[in-house]
């Protein structure tokens, strides 16, 4: 159901030609369905801002990478039980 809503919100806003903070956007989206209700919560906020808020850098500074760890096969055979207690 999610992955339907969040379908549903990004091909409102590749369809649409106006702001995703307008009114008309979020009456397309409250039109699209009925599991949840779109309203203003960036008000006076530019796009910049709220892209900013999604959490991710499409070019990540070399200063937050983190270092590259290459994966070490275990030796042996893995147990087939385990106690954390001991």
């Amino acid at each position: 159901m999610r992955i339907l809503i969040a379908f549903a919100f990004l091909l409102a806003i590749v369809c649409a030609q106006n702001s995703p903070l307008s009114q008309t956007m979020i009456d397309k989206i409250n039109s699209m369905q009925s599991s949840w209700k779109a309203g203003h919560n960036f008000i006076g906020q530019s796009m910049a801002y709220v892209k900013n808020l999604m959490g991710t850098f499409l070019d990540t500074p070399a200063y937050l990478k983190l270092p590259y760890k290459p994966i070490v096969p275990i030796e042996g055979s893995i147990p087939t039980t385990f106690d954390a207690r001991t």
